[in-house]
């Protein structure tokens, strides 16, 4: 993780965390919309 020393490394990898969660939100809202649509 040489990224990491950089700077702003810190910053770097929240904002990649905060993005995986936002699209697994979106990936679960979307089977959510489709399970209920489908039925």
């Amino acid at each position: 993780m040489f990224w990491y020393f950089w700077n702003g490394g810190d910053i770097w990898l929240s904002t990649v965390a905060q993005a995986r969660a936002t699209v697994r939100d979106i990936i679960n809202l979307i089977r959510l919309f489709l399970s209920v649509y489908c039925l």
